[in-house]
């Protein structure tokens, strides 16, 4: 089932603002739509894990800290799907990672939104990921 017309609103401007962050760094504008409670899951080290409470808060600003110098260049949203109270995002992108540009294929992120317009969970899952220059 997908989200009425005022929710998929609200769910749109948390998968915006996590693109935004992406291209421009802007962290602190997509974490203000975190709830002070939320789950946290990663795939890859160094975080691998799911997360909730005091350990979902330290390992997001462990992955905020780990990225915070890797900006997209571009990023092209393959599909965005709405399942009421989630938004469901896969796209590839090109990054700059230490100076070198990378190509990223197949990221798949999910953020479950509650009724109040924050993110109360958030997973992320990758697939085709080249970590080699493009």
């Amino acid at each position: 089932m997908g989200a009425q017309p005022e929710r998929r609103k609200i769910l749109n401007e948390v998968a915006d603002a996590f693109a935004q962050a992406w291209l421009t760094g802007d962290w602190d504008s997509y974490f203000a739509h975190y709830a002070d409670d939320f789950v946290f899951q990663y795939p890859v080290p160094p975080l691998v894990g799911r997360w909730t409470g005091d350990d979902a808060i330290k390992r997001r600003n462990q992955w905020r800290e780990t990225f915070k110098d890797v900006r997209l260049n571009k990023t092209g949203e393959d599909i965005r799907l709405f399942d009421d109270p989630w938004v469901v995002v896969c796209n590839h992108s090109e990054s700059t990672v230490n100076g070198e540009v990378r190509k990223n294929i197949l990221t798949t992120v999910m953020h479950r939104v509650n009724d109040e317009g924050r993110v109360v969970e958030y997973r992320e899952f990758l697939g085709g990921l080249s970590v080699r220059p493009s």
